[in-house]
């Protein structure tokens, strides 16, 4: 399910690290860190099976505090999305999180980033 949302969301990004996963409960974050790149553009999308509001975030580390969050409802979020991919505002890489939320429902949820 995964895949086939991220070839129709993300079409020619390529995944950026490995895709985090695990069992939310109703309310339950992950976060999972990695570095945004000057010059890069960042998608993400996700899977809940059993979660029926799976949300994600971007959320820069440090000044300017960058913090965009996916627009879409339900199961099968996408942040970013191949024509509104996320660049940061910086000349030079700043650490990041990926924060995966079970908005509503539980179970278990994955994720992928996404860059070009």
């Amino acid at each position: 399910m995964l895949t086939a949302l991220a070839q129709r969301e993300v079409a020619g990004m390529k995944p950026e690290g490995w895709a985090p996963a695990g069992e939310f409960q109703q309310g339950q974050c992950h976060e999972h860190p990695f570095q945004l790149q000057p010059g890069r553009c960042y998608a993400a999308v996700g899977v809940g099976m059993g979660i029926t509001e799976f949300d994600l975030e971007i959320a820069m580390q440090q000044a300017p505090y960058l913090k965009v969050r996916d627009r879409t409802r339900g199961s099968q979020p996408v942040l970013g999305g191949t024509m509104n991919c996320i660049r940061t505002p910086l000349l030079f890489g700043s650490p990041a999180k990926l924060i995966l939320k079970a908005t509503a429902g539980s179970g278990m949820g994955v994720a992928q980033l996404y860059s070009r």
